[in-house]
């Protein structure tokens, strides 16, 4: 199987890119402001509110699973390494 992508080369690059991806401060606001905006809002804004919210976490969902992909990529390079030896 062929990456399509090149992943970085050390660990530590590896960790760096993926906590540099998480920002685990904004989740609660993807799941408050649907329910802020019931009060203040009309429904249909409210709606349009919680797609988007809906979207931006499918967008963090695809994220995780380039972290996972990375993970797994570094974890065949080790298991690679060991074996060779």
């Amino acid at each position: 199987m062929t990456l399509h992508t090149v992943g970085p080369v050390s660990m530590a690059e590896d960790e760096q890119k993926i906590g540099s991806a998480y920002q685990t401060w904004l989740v609660p606001v993807y799941f408050l402001a649907p329910l802020a905006a019931t009060q203040y809002l009309e429904m249909k804004w409210v709606i349009a509110l919680g797609i988007g919210a809906a979207l931006v976490n499918l967008h963090e969902i695809g994220g995780r699973l380039h972290d996972l992909c990375i993970r797994l990529r570094r974890t065949n390079i080790l298991l690679r390494d060991q074996f060779s030896n």
